[in-house]
């Protein structure tokens, strides 16, 4: 086997992919709008974990601390870097919306539902579940 098959030159390269997160913002002829995710890279992944991970008193010890991550903050970290598009930074969509921040205002925007599939998307994309939605597509410049 030759070794140059796994240098970085010789790698597919992992491209943004449009997916439509929601029913209820639509085109002028009808069809959801698609949001363009960006995956997720090891380092940025580890450096969300990192991010999210805080001590708390054992149960058992009060005076033993525990490293927990926070599920909740890894899942709004990950929003944060993946969604490219609609710009979640844009004060005008966050002052369309009454909102202060990334996370708020795609709260206000989405359901949760709406949400929740939006994170599987994320993991999809970033290699932790085979298999994407048909939803998906990718994104061709």
């Amino acid at each position: 086997m030759d070794m140059k098959s796994f240098f970085k030159e010789s790698a597919i390269p992992v491209e943004n992919v449009k997916y439509a997160a929601s029913e209820r913002f639509l085109d002028a002829a009808g069809t959801p709008l698609e949001w363009e995710l960006r995956p997720l890279t090891s380092e940025e992944f580890e450096a969300i974990l990192d991010k999210a991970k805080k001590k708390v008193p054992s149960p058992d010890n009060p005076r033993n601390l525990l490293v927990v991550t926070d599920n909740a903050k890894v899942r709004d970290e990950m929003l944060k870097a993946s969604v490219v598009y609609p710009n979640l930074k844009a004060e005008d969509l966050q002052d369309s919306w009454g909102s202060v921040g990334e996370i708020a205002t795609l709260r206000a925007m989405l359901l949760p539902g709406e949400v929740n599939e939006l994170v599987n998307v994320i993991q999809q994309i970033s290699g932790f579940e085979v298999g994407m939605d048909e939803k998906i597509k990718t994104v061709k410049n």
